[in-house]
């Protein structure tokens, strides 16, 4: 009982830090100097911070929707700010969207139906009201937007090439928000480089 209590604790204490820590990343964000006043009020008050779990939960969602069968290994999963505007508009980089991505290698026996894996995967998504874009490949590539979501998911199936496995890349890109810039302290902590 007293285990349960100490771990029920701890939790509490986690989650606590974890709020703290958002609370204070989300008040990182730069005055935007440098960008017209049109495009600050376009990216609004969001931050990063409020951005990246929300696009993170979505790729794992994508990632874990595909069949255990169809799928070999994760080989490269990546959790990154980058620019979102122009670089001739946005110099120093303040403008930023997180992107989370994973490529995902399908099982040899599975490679010859990764195009009905990734047409299954996106059909997932259009029956929950996400919309694919026109310039959509449907089983080689598609682009998906919900009005429900400042995301943006794009699932990609390479065929097996000489030796290169067949793999699903599944890239998911939040809103585009003002930040402090790529060096920010909120920049940083977030992507664990500070």
């Amino acid at each position: 009982m007293a285990e349960r209590a100490r771990r029920a604790t701890t939790r509490g204490v986690a989650a606590a830090l974890a709020a703290a820590a958002v609370i204070v990343l989300g008040g990182c964000a730069a005055s935007g100097e440098g960008l017209p006043a049109s495009v600050i009020e376009e990216l609004g008050t969001r931050t990063l911070a409020e951005s990246k779990s929300p696009v993170q939960l979505l790729r794992n969602e994508a990632a874990g929707r595909l069949p255990r069968i169809v799928m070999n290994s994760a080989v490269e999963t990546a959790d990154v700010s980058e620019p979102c505007l122009d670089p001739d508009d946005d110099p120093a980089g303040l403008a930023r969207s997180w992107r989370s991505t994973t490529t995902i290698i399908v099982t040899n026996s599975r490679a010859a139906s990764i195009h009905e894996a990734t047409t299954a995967l996106t059909t997932s998504f259009t029956d929950q009201g996400w919309e694919s874009s026109a310039d959509s490949e449907p089983g080689v590539r598609s682009v998906l937007t919900s009005g429900d979501s400042d995301a943006v998911i794009t699932i990609t199936a390479t065929d097996r090439s000489g030796d290169d496995e067949a793999a699903i890349a599944i890239d998911v890109t939040g809103a585009c928000v003002l930040t402090a810039g790529p060096e920010s302290q909120e920049v940083l902590a977030l992507e664990g480089r500070g």
